[in-house]
């Protein structure tokens, strides 16, 4: 009877033993998988957080790059704007230097500038204080029309007989205090009809006028402050 008993007890402990093999065993093994599944969700985690910085930075390198285009553009606006500012203040400069010269010039003298045509005797050009007037005496064939003095233009800062084509004839150019270019045809049957005044609206910002002669014939050219060259048509 005691054997039997012995018998069952030793039973009773080889199964515990197993059962607690058994346990230990899904223990460790599901220890183990947990250890393997934190592996491998951190790698992914990884992976994904290195795909975001990708993105992240090719987003920010397209971005830069569409703010650099943007501030190029935004800089030929402004490079554009300035250059035109610039043009427009060298001229006010120039103007303003040259009006304050003169002024100081006719301060010790009589200032003024006059000019002969080439086919009208008795007959001048006169400029003073920025107006061009016609100066004529009583033997002048115009005189009967304009008077012994008539006044053209005003806000006049330089003016120019420049001859023209091939025949002697001539214009009076005149460069305004605002950049201006205007023409008159100094042909004496013309000036019998009226006072024809040429406008070049197409030339800004002018400074010189230059008489051009050639073998065949002769013409004028403008200069503007940057020094364009615009031909007279």
């Amino acid at each position: 009877m005691e054997e039997k008993n012995n018998s069952k007890m030793t039973l009773i402990i080889i199964l515990l033993i197993v059962i607690i093999l058994a346990m230990a065993f899904l223990i460790y093994k599901n220890y183990f998988r947990n250890k393997q599944n934190d592996a491998i969700i951190e790698e992914l985690n990884s992976k994904i957080g290195n795909l975001e910085n990708t993105f992240s930075n090719k987003e920010n390198v397209e971005l830069k790059e569409i703010d650099e285009v943007k501030k190029d553009d935004e800089n030929d606006v402004i490079n554009n704007e300035n250059i035109a500012t610039t043009t427009e203040e060298r001229f006010q400069s120039f103007m303003e230097n040259y009006k304050n010269n003169l002024d100081k010039y006719n301060q010790k003298n009589d200032g003024r500038m006059v000019l002969t045509t080439i086919d009208i005797d008795n007959f001048w050009v006169e400029l003073k204080n920025g107006i061009v007037y016609f100066k004529m005496s009583k033997n002048c064939s115009l005189y009967s029309k304009y008077g012994e003095e008539y006044e053209v233009a005003k806000d006049i800062a330089k003016i120019y007989m420049c001859e023209i084509g091939n025949g002697g004839c001539s214009d009076l150019v005149m460069l305004g205090y605002d950049g201006s270019i205007k023409s008159i045809f100094m042909l004496s049957r013309e000036l019998e009809n009226g006072i024809n005044i040429k406008n070049y609206d197409y030339i800004k910002n002018a400074v010189n006028v230059v008489n051009i002669f050639n073998d065949e014939f002769a013409e004028y050219v403008v200069f503007d402050i940057d020094g364009n060259m615009y031909e007279i048509n």
